[in-house]
């Protein structure tokens, strides 16, 4: 597909008559120089479309900081692709896994609260060169499940969250280094029904690293 829309983009470029020459464009001023070739042409147009459409796949692994006192920091490994758009757009979709250890205040025991968030996310980057700074933000939906603890459950949650970062591209492989805030509530329902449900936040920081590899 990059192949056909360079050689599109190639036949828009020609333009100076029998002679056979390529136009070189800078600016507003067009002038003809050297002799046609098409992989002249699909250089050119290649320059043209830059990383439209490139593909990065990898995983990712995050410190985090939740809000709420009743969980405790933990880790999370995710996995992740990438898909760039134009004029440094990305958009991003990862699965995540991760486990708090839970203190519940109402029935006063303790367990774990295992959450598997699925996040999109569209990201902004800025930059010339290996390093390229980048902002963005999006949607989480989160499956929760408690363990090891009875007489209450929980419900899957939808939420959102911002991210700030940088990306440093080598080659085939890049490391992304970025801080993630998420804001979203954790229901938990009791099973005895003298127990009313409550709201617990699940805001959190998330410190992140990000390897990936460059299609």
């Amino acid at each position: 597909m990059r192949r056909l829309l360079a050689v599109l983009v190639a036949a828009g470029l020609a333009g100076c008559g029998s002679s056979g020459a390529y136009m070189g464009v800078t600016g507003s001023t067009a002038m003809c120089e050297g002799t046609y070739t098409p992989a002249a042409y699909e250089a050119q147009a290649q320059a043209a479309m830059g990383d439209l459409l490139r593909l990065h796949v990898g995983a990712g692994v995050s410190a985090v900081w939740p809000e709420d006192n009743s969980l405790d920091n933990t880790y999370m490994i995710d996995i992740m692709g990438q898909l760039d758009l134009i004029g440094g757009l990305v958009v991003e979709a990862s699965l995540g896994y991760k486990t708090y250890d839970y203190y519940d205040t109402v029935l006063t025991d303790n367990g774990e609260l295992t959450v598997k968030p699925l996040y999109a996310t569209a990201l902004y980057s800025k930059g010339a060169g290996p390093a390229k700074f980048y902002v963005g933000g999006g949607l989480q939906w989160e499956i929760n499940d408690f363990d090891e603890i009875s007489g209450l459950t929980t419900d899957d949650n939808v939420g959102f969250h911002g991210v700030v970062g940088v990306n440093l591209s080598s080659g085939r492989f890049s490391l992304q280094v970025e801080a993630r805030y998420t804001f979203t509530d954790i229901t938990i329902d009791y099973t005895n029904p003298m127990e009313p449900d409550i709201e617990i936040s699940g805001d959190e920081l998330n410190a992140r690293i990000k390897f990936l590899m460059n299609f």
